[in-house]
């Protein structure tokens, strides 16, 4: 806060056992005490990002595209002393100094367009036509169809061949998609519930819940190649010896069997390498993230991949290559 003794604190807190739902609460931090800020009810789902004025600002952060909300407070009393109001319609994120002044990031209003591009990095081609609101794309293993995430929350269809479109689900976000190998199916993760779904490429097919209820908390999922089990990050506000990566295969009866842990710790992701005899993963090691790869599922060889900085690595689609980010760039090793 302005005073330079005070914190405005965005606590978190599990509301039970159980659930391990995360409960989101503001408190203030003055002459090592923590008190709670009154009147915040309706900014529960809400983060700060700053006050001048006697104004809190604050945003959602479920979307990069929400409004950003005045709310008047009074630090001397850790208090709420108005209703919030709208100061900007639509921005991604922000920041507000001190003295009053506001950064933000316009939301991009062009739409987005998936494209091939070549190894020196240029643009070949366009994939299917441009989208509003694009935020994932993954394409059948045939080549001829997009599973599209358009605005967080609509799972779409884009069929290349006949130039059409078809939603396949909806829910309140959506992470993923993942093709099966035949292409006759697509798997994601859904905070709506939350849950792991499979979803048919066929219109009009409901989709099912494979993971859900608390089970789902806090987690991503990724099909293996083979499609015989999903790769599963579990992670959550506060430590735990829950957080990890794990392995969960499917039963005869294609419901998920029990998990097993691979890899302990909130920061690792993998994905398994086609014939799923290797696993390429990332973790952060001292302040930066790196990418590894270790035999599966017995673990008891593993190499670092990157020198400097390793981040979401995949697999090339004949199992002979690992592509991974490193600042700012995609690196390959073979």
């Amino acid at each position: 806060m302005p005073d330079g003794k005070s914190l405005l604190l965005d606590a978190h807190y599990q509301s039970g056992a159980r659930t391990q739902r995360v409960v989101g609460a503001f408190e203030l931090f003055r002459d090592g005490k923590r008190s709670p800020v009154s009147g915040t009810e309706e900014l529960r789902d809400m983060v700060p990002l700053g006050y001048a004025g006697q104004t809190l600002a604050m945003a959602s952060p479920e979307s990069s595209a929400v409004p950003l909300w005045g709310v008047p407070f009074n630090p001397a009393t850790g208090a709420v002393t108005g209703k919030k109001f709208v100061v900007i319609p639509r921005m991604g994120m922000a920041s507000v100094a001190h003295n009053g002044t506001l950064a933000y990031v316009s939301p991009q209003e062009s739409p987005g367009v998936v494209a091939r591009i070549d190894r020196s990095g240029a643009e070949v081609a366009p994939v299917g036509s441009s989208h509003s609101q694009l935020v994932s794309a993954s394409m059948s293993p045939d080549g001829s169809r997009l599973a599209l995430v358009l605005g967080d929350n609509e799972l779409w269809m884009d069929d290349l061949e006949r130039g059409t479109l078809t939603r396949l689900d909806q829910a309140e976000s959506i992470q993923g998609p993942e093709w099966t190998r035949d292409g006759r199916t697509i798997y994601s993760a859904e905070s709506d519930g939350p849950e792991v779904r499979s979803i048919r490429a066929d219109p009009g097919v409901e989709p099912e819940t494979v993971l859900g209820g608390s089970d789902a908390a806090e987690e991503s999922a990724y099909l293996a190649p083979d499609g015989n089990g999903l790769l599963m990050r579990k992670e959550s506000f506060q430590l735990s010896e829950e957080q990890g990566l794990y392995w969960v295969p499917f039963e005869s009866d294609g419901k998920l069997g029990e998990r097993r842990l691979l890899l302990r710790g909130s920061s690792v992701a993998g994905r398994l390498a086609p014939g799923g005899r290797m696993l390429a993963y990332s973790r952060i090691v001292g302040d930066r993230r790196q990418a590894f790869l270790t035999t599966f599922p017995a673990l008891d060889q593993t190499i670092q991949l990157s020198s400097t900085e390793g981040r979401l690595p995949q697999w090339g689609s004949d199992g002979k290559s690992v592509y991974y980010l490193s600042d700012g760039a995609m690196m390959q090793v073979d």
